[in-house]
């Protein structure tokens, strides 16, 4: 209980670091665009599970499993970089939604369908599909891991933004960027708050 205490300490005072620390409040990365970039931020998940034909936060296999639970996730990301090549600050947001399988306890992989907002002295918005996801939580690999454990992964994911690009998502002139769609890859840390919320059904 007291690990589990501190773990949830410890991410709620990562959420309350100042926005403009370096890299953002925790590692994450939004690579570049063919104009602006690459975003530094942070990135959180939260994870359902189907076990026992009951939807579980974020669970741990059952002991001695070897299938894999099919889960459900949503995850966003909030990304920012300074004013780049004629570009202002600007600030971007990465919310998706998507499916895919708890392979071990230590390693989800899935895909996911979502939206990408600029925001500067406008918000636009963007439809998103990442077709690979993974996410690698070095801690389960410890013997006899806990739950919590979990609450701290690796992730890797391939979004593509789709529709037309200009400058005016960047706070510049249209004509300053454009792209008829973007292939933005993303890693960094994931932390995944749901790993925290206790089993309510072994």
């Amino acid at each position: 209980m007291r690990r589990t205490l501190s773990a949830a300490v410890l991410t709620l005072a990562a959420l309350a670091l100042p926005t403009d620390a370096p890299a953002g409040s925790l590692w994450a990365i939004l690579e570049e665009f063919s104009g602006p970039g690459p975003f530094k931020g942070s990135n959180f998940v939260f994870t359902g599970c189907q076990v026992g034909g009951r939807l579980q936060a974020s669970p741990l296999l059952p002991t001695g499993s070897r299938k894999p639970l099919w889960c459900f996730h949503y995850e966003r990301g909030d990304f920012d970089d300074e004013a780049d090549q004629g570009f202002p600050d600007i600030e971007i947001n990465l919310h998706e939604v998507g499916a895919g399988a708890r392979l071990t306890n230590y390693l989800d992989v899935g895909m996911s369908l979502g939206w990408m907002t600029f925001i500067t002295d406008d918000t636009r918005r963007l439809p998103v599909i990442t077709p690979l996801r993974a996410n690698f939580r070095p801690l389960l690999l410890i013997p006899n891991p806990r739950k919590w454990y979990g609450v701290v992964g690796v992730y890797v994911k391939t979004p593509w933004v789709f529709g037309e690009i200009n400058g005016t998502h960047f706070g510049g002139a249209a004509a300053a960027f454009q792209s008829d769609g973007e292939f933005i890859p993303s890693y960094g840390l994931a932390i995944d708050l749901t790993s925290l919320i206790p089993d309510w059904r072994r």
